[in-house]
């Protein structure tokens, strides 16, 4: 039976890093929201996750566990499991997978095992939920617990969990379900199977099964495209019709995302040939132009940067923020980086607030030797969206100019520390390794 691991409150760890290089007065007036400020009931868990009080909702899933029985000092004790519980843990395992707590989620999360323990079903309590069958344990929960040794490095143990997921979804027998037909797979559980081997040094293996998703798919899209159901049986009304293609079109270029650039080049072209609007055929271009980038191919960045400008010219008469990125993309490939700046510029004076614009700026004054504006840049980016700027990667990207510009960097990475008290909740697992601070 499962139970708390962790026994004592997790503490708002922005809070404790505030008190330690800023002090209690400073950190005082941060309004610090915790479990006892809010319902001890799911709207109040609700509002913890939408402030992004983290910890918080760690402690209130601790309260509302216990008074369900399965609290600290409960674990491998009877208990009775409800819908409402296992949501629980569900949300508990969530966040502290979010903000990195791997050591007592992995012993909290051990005494479910494999989730088909008889306790684990609706007919092991006919007294509460009469005739009705089948698993009380949310999916989400079980992909979660599956998952869970790719999270501390064992991606093997990680696969077999899925692989016997796969197996139990794919024995559920038919009739159970009337007359509906199709996969009961999730579709993102078949694409993590299938890149699973890329991760564990079998890259090959992870093509193949790749490519069999993608051969499946692109029949489903043949047989919609010819007014019929996705496996060819029956015929469809044009509105579901054109939701599948684009649901089907959607889940193509996700599993197109998976497969080795050079292969996908050759895919995307195809799709490019068959794309049903500008705006799409622009696009499809526009990611050519970046693959190749990525893949040192320079004139064939160029050629496919072309068509998307041509396509352009159909959709608005100057450029935009896309067009103009891949012009300064291109530019810092040949090393232009006067040339990448302007590009990035113009992008931002579209754009104001495009972080990625921002940072593409800040790297091309570093390169340019102009390191206080690099600086410059990234501030101003945190200072016009502090909700969006104050982000783990942008800090960590100001925090190394600031290094590079002086040893003398405290006081800025402090700033730094109060602007995320003053915007900021608990939503970033590690403060300290963001802003560098010793």
């Amino acid at each position: 039976m499962p139970g708390l691991v962790l026994e004592e409150e997790l503490a708002d760890a922005l809070q404790e890093v505030a008190v330690k290089y800023l002090g209690v007065s400073s950190a005082g007036s941060r309004g610090v929201v915790r479990a006892e400020h809010v319902s001890r009931d799911e709207a109040g868990l609700r509002e913890l996750l939408r402030t992004g009080y983290l910890r918080a909702a760690v402690n209130l899933t601790a309260t509302l566990l216990a008074a369900a029985g399965q609290g600290v000092g409960r674990m491998h004790r009877p208990t009775k499991h409800t819908p409402r519980s296992l949501q629980l843990w569900l949300t508990r395992f969530a966040v502290m997978l979010r903000i990195k707590l791997h050591e007592p989620l992995l012993k909290e999360a051990e005494p479910f095992g494999d989730l088909s323990k008889p306790d684990m079903f609706y007919q092991f309590y006919p007294e509460a939920y009469e005739n009705r069958t089948g698993s009380l344990v949310p999916f989400s929960l079980r992909l979660l617990i599956a998952e869970l040794p790719g999270h501390v490095g064992k991606p093997e143990e990680a696969a077999d969990r899925l692989y016997v997921m796969l197996d139990i979804i794919q024995r559920f027998y038919p009739e159970a379900y009337e007359n509906r037909t199709g996969s009961l797979v999730p579709f993102s559980l078949r694409l993590l199977i299938a890149e699973l081997p890329g991760h564990v040094g079998k890259p090959e293996e992870a093509a193949d099964r790749l490519y069999v998703m993608l051969d499946i798919i692109q029949r489903m899209l043949s047989n919609l495209q010819q007014g019929k159901s996705e496996d060819g049986s029956g015929t469809i009304t044009e509105p579901d019709k054109l939701e599948s293609i684009r649901l089907w079109t959607g889940r193509q270029t996700r599993v197109l995302h998976s497969i080795d650039y050079r292969l996908a080049s050759k895919i995307l072209v195809s799709l490019e040939k068959q794309a049903s609007s500008p705006a799409q055929k622009r696009a499809l271009s526009s990611a050519l132009c970046r693959l190749w980038l990525l893949a040192g191919h320079l004139k064939a960045a160029m050629l496919h940067l072309e068509d998307a400008r041509e396509t352009r010219h159909h959709l608005c008469p100057t450029p935009d923020v896309r067009e103009y990125v891949d012009l300064g993309l291109i530019d810092i490939a040949y090393g232009k980086y006067q040339d990448a700046y302007n590009n990035f510029a113009r992008a931002a004076e579209q754009e104001p607030t495009n972080i990625m614009v921002a940072n593409n700026l800040s790297v091309c004054l570093l390169y340019m030797g102009r390191l206080k504006e690099a600086i410059a840049v990234l501030q101003k980016a945190i200072n016009s969206d502090p909700e969006r700027g104050l982000n783990e990667s942008l800090l960590i990207n100001l925090c190394t100019l600031y290094e590079l510009e002086s040893s003398k960097t405290n006081e800025k990475k402090l700033n730094l520390l109060r602007m995320l008290c003053k915007h900021k909740s608990d939503t970033i697992p590690n403060v300290l390794e963001c802003l560098k601070l010793a």
